[in-house]
């Protein structure tokens, strides 16, 4: 997984920076070839005041309705980013803004930078197959978990279901999907099960293709290693394969299973899932081939097929909310040379029928680790850098005030805001990103990019002090840690952030 190094050239292609013993070196070499600036820069006071006036308040849910105001009906898919993998009130505000589009706008799915059989698994509660809602999420065991398996995704699972459960044709159930290709393992045993349902003889060949990996180990990473290293050959002709067999005899395996086209379209998924990591980890340590490309294409692929599969079977058009990272959902690449999620989005969906709403925050907390596969930390998170769009919403907020806004939280609606300060807003500046490990120390290097504002997004969602996400399992440390930079866990209310 990338560690959401932006400044990298390449953070993708690295499954983890500390696994690198020259990390001091890359830092060391980063702070002298950087052109961003660490030097203060002054915001003018008419620029801050003139944001100040336009800003709307988000204080309470209802005031999210101006967010949804301001989706067109057109819309076919709706992203709604987060800043950061660990921060509740994204987690929060996102949901909420879900269920609104959900119930006024008709949107019909949501899908996750998730592992597809892994949030798949979720679907089974409101079709009876699972005891809870922390049982549907119980799939979500492979680090990070607390991505996934925290309180507010918990409630919101819970809310699917009971939202569900006024339709009696599981066709029109709001379904739970990953988008996510990290699944290299478990999507080559769905697509194996799911055949031996239906076509024992498949299955086994699907099995003799797929154990092209299994002289490599079960690391993914290792497969990528020996590729780079060229001694042996690639596992890319086995996973077409599989592939191949399943849209040849897509007809006669929908009539032998019982659950018909879906679990015929949840294989042939899972199957394009390992094609796509197959490429992903050959290409891991190659340096002509951006991985993360792959990815964010693989993801774009996935949720068009998603929405191609519900028009099919609903035989209406399928409306998606799209969970993922602000660095997956902004409207513009963050790196010469790539492209992301969000971009597609607007390639292929042009005009009124994408719709991207992203978040920022000034300090906080976060849930994140220090290094890859290391326990969760509630971590402070460093104030903005001076130069960034994160200070300059600071300042707004100062200069707004507690009368107009006191939650210190608020919603920029890029179709309101004046032509003047669309111009402002459109010049480049610096933004954080945070992924599943944070730097502070390195903070510059690590979790800042430089963007405009106007590009990214169509609203912006700005909480000014964020809060950490609450994992289901919560360490004694992690425990610690919150306790003290917060109120003690157990007073905080249900209704966090709206407290309602």
């Amino acid at each position: 997984r990338p560690l959401l190094v932006y400044s990298l050239p390449q953070p993708h292609s690295l499954s983890s920076l500390h696994y690198m013993p020259l990390r001091s070196t890359i830092l060391n070499s980063l702070s002298k070839t950087m052109s961003y600036s660490t030097t203060s820069t002054q915001f003018h006071t008419q620029h801050i005041q003139s944001l100040a006036r336009q800003v709307l308040p988000l204080g309470q849910k209802r005031d999210l309705q101006q967010i949804v105001n301001d989706i067109p009906d057109s819309a076919r898919v709706v992203l709604i980013g987060e800043q950061s993998h660990g921060t509740a009130d994204y987690y929060a505000i996102r949901a909420e803004l879900s269920k609104m589009l959900i119930q006024q706008k008709g949107f019909n799915a949501i899908a996750t930078e998730a592992d597809w059989p892994d949030a798949l698994e979720v679907n089974k509660y409101w079709r009876g197959h699972k005891k809870g809602a922390n049982h549907a999420l119980g799939e979500f065991s492979r680090w990070p978990r607390w991505m996934w398996r925290n309180k507010v995704v918990l409630q919101f699972v819970d809310w699917l279901k009971e939202h569900n459960s006024q339709f009696s044709d599981p066709k029109e159930f709001v379904n739970f999907f990953g988008l996510d290709m990290y699944s290299l393992q478990s999507s080559r045993d769905a697509v194996v099960n799911y055949l031996e349902k239906v076509d024992p003889e498949l299955a086994q060949k699907a099995r003799k293709s797929y154990a092209c990996f299994d002289r490599f180990g079960e690391s993914d990473q290792s497969y990528g290693y020996a590729m780079s290293l060229g001694f042996n050959k690639s596992c890319e002709d086995s996973v077409l394969k599989v592939i191949r067999e399943l849209h040849e005899n897509q007809g006669r395996l929908v009539d032998e299973a019982k659950e018909g086209d879906d679990a015929h379209f949840y294989a042939l998924q899972n199957a394009k899932v390992v094609k796509d990591a197959e490429n992903y980890y050959r290409h891991m340590f190659a340096s002509n081939v951006s991985t993360w490309n792959i990815r964010d294409e693989h993801m774009a692929d996935c949720l068009c097929d998603l929405i191609k599969y519900k028009k099919k079977v609903q035989n209406k058009n399928a409306k998606v909310i799209v969970w993922a990272h602000n660095s997956h959902l902004s409207g513009v690449s963050l790196q010469k040379g790539e492209w992301n999620l969000g971009e597609l989005c607007r390639k292929r969906f042009p005009g009124e029928e994408s719709y991207i709403a992203l978040f920022t925050s000034h300090t906080g907390t976060v849930t994140a680790a220090h290094q890859w596969d290391s326990p969760p930390q509630c971590m402070r998170v460093n104030p903005s850098l001076e130069n960034s769009y994160e200070r300059l919403f600071h300042e707004v907020v100062k200069e707004a005030g507690t009368n107009q806004l006191p939650h210190k939280r608020f919603i920029l609606l890029m179709s309101k805001i004046d032509k003047e300060t669309k111009k402002f807003l459109s010049e480049k500046r610096l933004e954080r990103a945070i992924g599943v490990i944070y730097a502070a120390k390195t903070e510059f290097w690590s979790h800042y990019v430089n963007v405009r504002l106007t590009e990214q997004c169509d609203a912006l969602i700005h909480v000014d002090h964020s809060h950490a996400l609450i994992p289901l399992e919560i360490k004694p440390q992690w425990k610690q840690q919150h306790d003290k930079h917060h109120q003690h866990l157990d007073d905080v209310p249900e209704t966090f952030p709206f407290g309602l």
